[in-house]
């Protein structure tokens, strides 16, 4: 029983304070940064206040007391067209350069991928040399032999940590991967 009256003390406190926070007026005024404020007091003398909710009414009522004109906002600079265009052709430049290949990237790339995929995966290289049709081994089905392919060598860009990559694909399949000076 006695647990009882001291829970019910508490309880009838708060709901006491919470009925008098509910018939305060609200303020919403603009401060000196031009920031937007709603307190319960009212603002400093010379600040517009642009609503009073009354006491006992609802969000829905709200009232004007002009005292001072309150600065616009600046406004957005709108986006245009033009604008949105050459940000996006900033980003696609910057994916489409170069980059240091990561070493983690580098040993997932299989022997046998296509250049689109290579591309993909690590993006475009710094430098593509061809050097023709030239006379390699080359695995078919398992044996190698030696076969005249297209030749063409991708090279990537170093970085502090990272060494310069060297890729060299045979038929347009990756053949040779190195990591390092060629």
């Amino acid at each position: 029983m006695r647990l009882y009256r001291f829970s019910t003390i508490p309880c009838l406190l708060s709901l006491l304070l919470a009925a008098t926070l509910a018939n305060a007026e609200l303020y919403r005024y603009r401060g000196p940064e031009g920031r937007l404020i709603i307190s319960n007091s009212p603002p400093p003398a010379g600040v517009e206040t642009t609503d009073i909710v009354p006491e006992g009414a609802g969000p829905s009522t709200h009232t004007t007391v002009p005292s001072a004109v309150i600065p616009a906002r600046p406004k957005a600079k709108p986006v245009t067209p033009k604008s949105r265009k050459r940000r996006q052709a900033r980003r696609e430049k910057a994916r489409q350069e170069s980059q240091p290949v990561n070493t983690h990237k580098f040993g997932l790339l299989p022997i046998g991928s296509s250049q689109a995929e290579v591309k993909r995966r690590i993006g475009p290289p710094e430098k593509r040399e061809k050097h023709g049709k030239q006379k390699r081994m080359v695995d078919v089905g398992g044996r190698f032999i030696h076969r005249r392919v297209r030749v063409e060598s991708w090279y990537y860009p170093g970085s502090g940590r990272l060494l310069p990559t060297h890729l060299v694909f045979y038929d347009g399949k990756l053949a040779e991967k190195n990591k390092g000076r060629p």
